[in-house]
């Protein structure tokens, strides 16, 4: 489990909603948090480069990259690259 092998105890993931059950169980079996960031219905669950700039902390390590338009084919547009830069 790749979580497993990133993650260490107080690390933070980022998981944008809607999302895959599994997701914060897995952070939580590292040792892990995980903050939700809501994709609203208004902007076709996908959450804005503001949304994931505010929600990037300090103990940010993973971006999960799960999104109800993969299932769908559709295409995730390319964000911001210095929002998806993250530090451990």
């Amino acid at each position: 489990m790749a979580f497993l092998a990133i993650l260490n105890p107080g690390d933070e993931v980022l998981i944008p909603s809607p999302y895959w059950v599994s997701y914060p169980e897995q952070a939580k079996l590292a040792g892990a948090t995980s903050k939700i960031i809501r994709g609203e219905e208004s902007q076709g669950f996908k959450i804005t480069p503001k949304q994931l700039e505010a929600a990037i902390g300090p103990k940010s390590k993973i971006l999960i990259l799960n999104s109800p338009q993969i299932l769908q084919a559709m295409r995730i547009r390319p964000m911001n690259s210095r929002l998806l830069r993250m530090s451990s």
